[in-house]
């Protein structure tokens, strides 16, 4: 490829800059050609990527807030905030990398990153997340730490961890029973992920539509209530 895995994730993240400041064809595909000498590169990449997640982060309220909106924040008004520290947007471009180009084995990646998923540090943890959502395999090594997040009380944690358990599909059935705890949340988006991952697993999941229903009775506001139905209609279709 010419270039080592330094050079590739620069250029990765400059293009990533490039795409949100202003969508053009050519940013895109010169994107999509990083992307793939990412996948030719696979596991090899990966201590490298591991590193960028486990460096440490200084993190401001206002950038976590930006972390988490970042998908909806129009790119006009994203260019007049500060701009976000180097580090926290290189361990957020290395977690995508491994989550959706290079899907690396779990038992590889989770040892890698065990620091970040276990520390306080809560934008290490958020990137650690992102990052073991798209594992090939080792999912039960993944178990311990999602069942954490599920269980924790900050909203976005509890996010991350049900959209991993969603993207891991059927390999995360063990986790019906966490996901009923965290259903409980008072934040409205982690609860749409834990609903997701609820419908995600399909019939695993209904030995607590009982729960979603009592829940639903309790339920007073309107946008919660209509998450809930939608779940409890998926899965006992």
């Amino acid at each position: 490829m010419g270039q080592t895995v330094e050079e590739w994730f620069k250029r990765y993240s400059q293009e990533r800059e490039n795409l949100s400041s202003s969508p053009k064809p050519r940013a895109l595909n010169e994107m999509t050609n990083t992307a793939l000498a990412f996948m030719a590169m696979g596991t090899n990449a990966v201590p490298y990527l591991a590193d960028k997640i486990n460096q440490h982060q200084e993190l401001t309220r206002l950038t976590l807030l930006r972390l988490r909106y970042r998908q909806i924040i129009p790119g006009f008004l994203d260019a007049l905030l500060p701009k976000i520290p180097s580090k926290v947007g290189q361990g957020m471009d290395a977690a995508n990398i491994l989550a959706v180009y290079i899907k690396p084995p779990g038992e590889m990646l989770i040892p890698l990153v065990d620091s970040a998923l276990r520390g306080t540090n809560s934008a290490q943890r958020t990137m650690a997340l992102l990052a073991i959502r798209g594992i090939s395999s080792g999912y039960g090594l993944a178990q311990q730490h999602l069942s954490a997040g599920l269980n924790d009380t900050n909203g976005q944690i509890q996010k991350l961890s049900a959209m991993a358990i969603r993207w891991h599909g059927s390999n995360g059935k063990w986790a019906v029973s966490n996901l009923a705890v965290a259903a409980r949340t008072s934040d409205l988006e982690a609860l749409h992920y834990v609903c997701q991952a609820l419908c995600e697993l399909n019939t695993n999941a209904l030995p607590i539509v009982p729960d979603l229903r009592q829940m639903l009775t309790l339920e007073t506001n309107e946008d919660r209530r209509v998450v809930i139905g939608n779940a409890i209609n998926y899965i006992s279709r």
